[in-house]
Protein backbone atom coordinates (compact mmCIF):
# COMPACT_ATOMS: atom_id res chain seq x y z
CA UNK A 1 0.00 0.00 0.00
CA UNK A 2 1.27 3.50 -0.88
CA UNK A 3 1.04 5.85 1.98
CA UNK A 4 1.32 9.24 1.19
CA UNK A 5 3.59 11.69 3.56
CA UNK A 6 2.93 15.01 3.51
CA UNK A 7 4.81 17.91 5.35
CA UNK A 8 3.17 20.15 7.54
CA UNK A 9 2.80 23.03 4.81
CA UNK A 10 1.64 20.89 2.61
CA UNK A 11 -1.10 19.46 4.84
CA UNK A 12 -2.03 23.23 5.87
CA UNK A 13 -2.17 24.12 2.50
CA UNK A 14 -4.99 21.28 1.92
CA UNK A 15 -7.24 21.78 4.80
CA UNK A 16 -6.37 25.45 5.14
CA UNK A 17 -5.53 24.95 9.03
CA UNK A 18 -2.79 26.62 11.14
CA UNK A 19 0.17 24.93 11.80
CA UNK A 20 -0.66 24.10 15.54
CA UNK A 21 -3.74 22.45 14.48
CA UNK A 22 -2.32 20.50 11.73
CA UNK A 23 0.54 19.74 14.38
CA UNK A 24 -2.00 18.56 17.10
CA UNK A 25 -4.46 16.50 14.53
CA UNK A 26 -1.18 14.81 13.44
CA UNK A 27 -0.09 13.61 17.15
CA UNK A 28 -3.38 12.78 18.25
CA UNK A 29 -4.31 10.23 15.12
CA UNK A 30 -0.74 9.16 15.34
CA UNK A 31 0.13 9.97 11.74
CA UNK A 32 3.76 11.93 12.58
CA UNK A 33 6.88 10.04 10.88
CA UNK A 34 10.70 11.69 11.98
CA UNK A 35 13.66 10.95 9.87
CA UNK A 36 16.43 12.91 10.98
CA UNK A 37 15.40 16.44 10.98
CA UNK A 38 12.12 16.01 8.30
CA UNK A 39 8.97 15.15 10.11
CA UNK A 40 5.79 14.31 7.42
CA UNK A 41 2.25 13.27 8.39
CA UNK A 42 0.58 10.55 7.17
CA UNK A 43 -2.42 11.72 5.05
CA UNK A 44 -4.51 8.65 4.97
CA UNK A 45 -3.88 8.04 8.82
CA UNK A 46 -5.02 11.83 9.79
CA UNK A 47 -8.43 11.47 7.61
CA UNK A 48 -9.52 8.09 8.75
CA UNK A 49 -8.94 9.13 12.70
CA UNK A 50 -10.82 12.52 12.14
CA UNK A 51 -12.54 12.45 8.85
CA UNK A 52 -13.56 8.52 8.33
CA UNK A 53 -13.31 8.34 5.20
CA UNK A 54 -10.42 7.55 3.12
CA UNK A 55 -8.24 9.63 0.84
CA UNK A 56 -6.30 8.28 -1.90
CA UNK A 57 -5.29 11.27 -3.30
CA UNK A 58 -4.87 15.44 -2.58
CA UNK A 59 -8.42 16.79 -3.19
CA UNK A 60 -9.30 20.48 -3.08
CA UNK A 61 -10.96 20.87 0.62
CA UNK A 62 -13.13 24.09 0.57
CA UNK A 63 -14.56 26.04 3.79
CA UNK A 64 -17.91 25.74 4.23
CA UNK A 65 -18.33 29.24 3.07
CA UNK A 66 -16.61 28.34 0.08
CA UNK A 67 -19.21 25.00 -0.69
CA UNK A 68 -21.85 27.91 0.44
CA UNK A 69 -20.49 29.73 -2.66
CA UNK A 70 -19.84 26.64 -4.95
CA UNK A 71 -23.29 24.81 -5.00
CA UNK A 72 -25.00 28.21 -4.32
CA UNK A 73 -27.28 27.95 -1.08
CA UNK A 74 -26.97 28.98 2.63
CA UNK A 75 -25.15 27.10 5.45
CA UNK A 76 -27.53 24.80 6.68
CA UNK A 77 -28.31 23.40 3.19
CA UNK A 78 -24.26 23.30 2.12
CA UNK A 79 -23.25 21.22 5.43
CA UNK A 80 -25.99 18.73 4.35
CA UNK A 81 -25.16 18.30 1.34
CA UNK A 82 -21.30 17.82 2.32
CA UNK A 83 -22.25 15.97 4.91
CA UNK A 84 -24.87 13.57 2.66
CA UNK A 85 -21.75 12.98 0.11
CA UNK A 86 -19.47 11.74 3.58
CA UNK A 87 -17.45 14.99 2.12
CA UNK A 88 -16.17 16.60 5.95
CA UNK A 89 -13.03 16.41 7.08
CA UNK A 90 -12.68 18.09 10.61
CA UNK A 91 -9.25 19.44 11.40
CA UNK A 92 -9.26 20.97 14.86
CA UNK A 93 -12.73 22.79 15.33
CA UNK A 94 -12.42 23.73 11.46
CA UNK A 95 -14.45 21.44 8.94
CA UNK A 96 -13.42 21.68 5.58
CA UNK A 97 -15.03 19.75 2.24
CA UNK A 98 -13.63 17.53 -0.32
CA UNK A 99 -15.03 19.22 -3.87
CA UNK A 100 -14.41 16.28 -5.58
CA UNK A 101 -16.61 14.16 -3.26
CA UNK A 102 -19.55 16.98 -3.47
CA UNK A 103 -19.22 16.83 -7.50
CA UNK A 104 -19.57 13.00 -7.60
CA UNK A 105 -22.50 13.37 -5.01
CA UNK A 106 -24.52 16.16 -7.07
CA UNK A 107 -23.89 14.30 -10.32
CA UNK A 108 -25.32 10.87 -8.71
CA UNK A 109 -28.15 12.74 -7.17
CA UNK A 110 -28.68 14.40 -10.73
CA UNK A 111 -28.88 11.40 -12.91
Amino acid sequence: MNKLMLTTQEIMNLTHCSRAKVEKAGREAKAEVVVGAYRRWNWDRLVEYYGGTSMESREIMLSTQELMQVLGCGRRNAEKIGKLANAQFVCGSYKRWSMDKIRQFVYREAN
